[in-house]
């Protein structure tokens, strides 16, 4: 997948597009993107992301721009159309973290001159055309609920809604995919009183390098239990990468009732390799946890129910790696 890494400016020539927080924002945040910066730096830079069936960097393609945070990337809400302020509605969020049709957009180049100034239309295919606008062509920060810096609803081509391609140099750094999620089991003795309750954290990088950690509480009164976890990760290209955990809890208040291991590294070529058509277009991740089944029995009983529900629709994983800590 072509990767390049730059800033975009707005019509005035003055500002630039910000992901706010570096990325993130969604609904509940309000503003996503200002327009108000003059000096670029971190939250300026993004991934512009080729994507299928693009095939190379040029007029029309489709791309997505993943913002500085590396897991994020900008949603035009509804597919584009949206204008208005700045709440659960907002034109715009970068809370997302894989690419579909909302995280899609066509490039329409308007020279071949270096930098190059373009438009950003949104990928909708039977509506529209619409257009990403830097209202006022820019110098617009979160101005409150009913000033939004970047509206969507453009159909047709003024100044607001050129921009102006700068700095762009192919990413040779690699592209990083993240998820932190809570994991929670109810009291397996059947009682009213306690659980175990934790967390895992699971970043895996497109040259193959991954990172896994996490941690599990026991609450339950004076029962201590053998925990473990498995995670799955699957891309479009129906590859599944298999990481888990399992270890002692001990009881409360007795015991070390905590579980904590890694960050557990490593390096999957078969990752890498597929990258391209697999975890670079998207993953979902599945997971499964126990207080008495041992993790391979976990993980295998995991991939069954996968295969199962994606019978459904007519498609079956294959896991390649198992990696337990």
């Amino acid at each position: 997948m072509i990767t390049l890494v730059g800033g975009i400016w707005t019509s005035n020539g003055k500002n630039q597009l910000t992901a706010v927080n570096g990325g993130g924002m969604g609904p509940n945040n309000n503003v996503a993107l200002n327009t108000n910066r003059t000096v670029a730096s971190t939250w300026e830079t993004f991934n512009l992301i080729l994507q299928p069936p693009s095939t190379a960097i040029g007029p029309g393609m489709l791309f997505a721009l993943q913002t500085s945070s590396g897991s994020n990337y900008l949603t035009a809400v509804n597919g584009g159309g949206m204008g208005g302020p700045n709440d659960a509605t907002c034109p715009v969020h970068t809370d997302a973290t894989t690419t579909g049709p909302w995280e899609t957009f066509v490039l329409q180049v308007n020279n071949n001159a270096v930098p190059v100034t373009a438009q950003i239309m949104c990928y909708n295919p039977g509506a529209g055309p619409f257009f990403v606008t830097a209202v006022n062509g820019g110098g617009i920060g979160d101005g409150g609920k009913n000033i939004t810096p970047v509206h969507t609803d453009a159909t047709s081509i003024g100044s607001w809604e050129q921009f102006l391609f700068t700095g762009w140099v192919v990413n040779t750094s690699p592209v990083s995919m993240a998820v932190n999620t809570n994991v929670d089991i109810p009291n397996p003795a059947g009682g009213v009183l306690g659980n175990i309750a934790g967390a895992f954290q699971l970043t895996i990088d497109s040259n193959g390098n991954f990172s896994f950690s996490g941690n599990a509480n026991n609450s339950v009164p004076f029962v201590g239990y053998n925990y473990s976890l498995a995670v799955v990760v699957v891309g479009p290209d129906q590859i599944g990468y298999a990481f888990g955990a399992q270890g002692g809890i001990g009881s409360t208040p007795f015991g070390n009732n905590n579980f904590n291991w890694g960050p557990q590294t490593g390096n999957n070529p078969t990752i890498q390799a597929n990258w391209d058509k697999g975890l670079g277009l998207g993953w979902t991740f599945h997971w499964n946890a126990s207080a008495s089944v041992d993790w391979n029995t976990l993980l295998q009983n995991l991939v069954s129910d996968i295969n199962t529900a994606a019978t459904v629709v007519g498609t079956v994983i294959k896991v390649v790696g198992f990696f337990a800590s």
